[in-house]
């Protein structure tokens, strides 16, 4: 089997889910070439079939009880009614279950940024002084990803979701005697072992997903993961500790680049990763819910850290050990 087959299988690149309604079954029969084969099919079977022996074909006549016949109308137009309305109410519901909570993540990072302006401008240097901050900004990563997981959760009806955080560090190489970036896990939600902290390993960025996003999609798009295993082996994704350890904990991943200003130039500050103990729950309508999550989570860290580059929290970052 060739290796970009082997890639396909499991690995899914997207670039926008705005086409999703066409995929699928469902999706062919709502396209335009689907509606008329839907059409071509109901005009063709309205009458009895050619083929069929003339002891099966449909009589002309039907004899029916007019009582009989408006209770069962009335019985199926009531089933339909009774059961679009549940339908309607669970969406509608949801609809606005996932508005709230999107507005609720929105004021927390409004929130958050406030903050960090108000202590930085009141003095300067005080995460130097202050070492507190940066564990504030470890909790700041964790609330992100709890709204994050919350938001998922509710789109996908799937309680096992979960959400994890990596963000672009600069540490000390011993190769080269330089420095390097590594993108370093400094959030996760809840639902994922405490333990991990204890197992997580640091990503190169020219390994794993950095390198894939970076090399072959340009630091675009949203990958799904459907196969870890198999992606490790083609070199798409670093198998760590933890996926050794906790092999039960994730079946599926949506992975999204967190783009940014980094203080210098426009670059992949970090990575939002959503996962799931379950498989086939990530469809491409996930897509854009995805690229909006990763896009807002990155602007309000690209302002934090920007706010505070000259006061030392990058430097307790690249020395924390998460």
């Amino acid at each position: 089997m060739g290796k970009e087959l082997r890639m396909r299988r499991c690995v899914d690149p997207f670039t926008e889910g705005r086409s999703a309604w066409t995929h699928g079954k469902i999706g062919f029969f709502t396209r335009r070439r689907g509606l008329i084969i839907t059409v071509v099919l109901m005009l063709l079977t309205m009458g009895a079939p050619w083929w069929l022996p003339a002891q099966f074909a449909i009589p002309a006549t039907v004899t029916a009880s007019t009582r009989v016949t408006i209770v069962i109308a009335a019985f199926l137009v009531g089933v339909a009614l009774t059961g679009g309305f549940v339908y309607l109410r669970k969406r509608t519901i949801r609809s606005l279950d996932i508005k709230a909570l999107l507005h609720d993540f929105s004021h927390y990072l409004r929130d958050y940024q406030t903050k960090v302006f108000k202590r930085t401008a009141q003095q300067k240097g005080l995460f130097d002084k202050d070492k507190v901050e940066l564990e504030r900004f470890s909790e700041y990563m964790g609330r992100v990803c709890e709204y994050t997981r919350d938001y998922f959760a509710l789109m996908t009806h799937d309680s096992t979701i979960n959400c994890a955080i990596r963000l672009a560090v600069e540490t000390d190489d011993p190769d080269s005697k330089g420095t390097r970036i590594v993108y370093r896990t400094l959030g996760r939600s809840s639902g994922l072992s405490l333990a991990r902290a204890e197992t997580s390993e640091d990503i190169p960025s020219n390994q794993g997903i950095p390198r894939f996003f970076v090399d072959d999609h340009d630091c675009k798009g949203v990958l799904r993961y459907n196969d870890l295993e198999e992606a490790a082996k083609l070199g798409v994704f670093k198998m760590t500790e933890s996926e050794r350890r906790f092999p039960d904990e994730i079946e599926t991943i949506l992975v999204a680049p967190m783009n940014g200003w980094d203080g210098k130039r426009r670059s992949m500050v970090g990575l939002l990763y959503v996962t799931s103990r379950n498989e086939k729950v990530f469809q491409r309508k996930h897509v854009d819910c995805m690229r909006f999550v990763a896009d807002m989570v990155a602007a309000s860290v690209c302002f934090t850290l920007q706010r505070v580059k000259d006061s030392g929290l990058a430097t307790e970052i690249k020395r924390s050990k998460s």
